[in-house]
């Protein structure tokens, strides 16, 4: 599946998605210091044409950041080379990662949003190996959550490791 083939490279994923980021917060520096030198009066940075002049003062272009992370690498042929296409293919793992923990567990929506980096757990009982996912419910509370664990396969533990690895840099940057 898409999500077994992605998790073995997950950290390969969540590089280039950093060296995408860092090649924009280079352009947006750039910008940054010629309006604030006043080099450019034209512009704002709430003006229309401000992403566009990040855009044009990235070091590199998106094609080949995303080539020297994948060029000859086992997902090569599956990674779109330009940005739309790629932040595409990432959003179609991060769904397929939430449909697997979803229908694999049974949880409703609020309960997969609440799954974290540690929600993945496996225990031995009776020689029987159960693989487990924690999360917070909601249904019948009185509005405060209570952590509960639901029976999964181990393909949710890789749904859930490939989407914290995709995320990770956003969480980062949110906290």
């Amino acid at each position: 599946s898409k999500v077994e083939q992605a998790y073995e490279h997950r950290e390969d994923i969540h590089d280039a998605m950093i060296g995408m980021r860092e090649n924009y917060i280079q352009g947006k520096r750039i910008v940054d210091k010629k309006i604030e030198s006043g080099l450019w009066s034209w512009l704002t940075k709430d003006s229309k044409h401000y992403k566009t002049e990040i855009s044009k003062h990235k070091p590199n272009t998106y094609n080949n950041i995303l080539s020297s992370y994948f060029d000859g690498h086992p997902l090569d042929k599956e990674i779109p080379r330009d940005a739309p296409g790629f932040y595409g293919w990432i959003g179609e793992l991060q769904t397929c990662c939430f449909v697997l923990c979803a229908a694999f567990t049974g949880m409703r929506r609020s309960e997969v949003y609440s799954l974290h980096s540690n929600s993945y757990k496996s225990y031995e009982l009776f020689g029987k190996k159960y693989h487990t996912l924690e999360s917070t419910y909601f249904k019948m509370t009185q509005s405060a959550g209570v952590t509960a664990e639901w029976i999964t396969t181990p393909i949710a533990a890789m749904a859930l490791g490939l989407a914290e690895a995709i995320s990770r840099n956003m969480r980062h940057q949110l906290l």
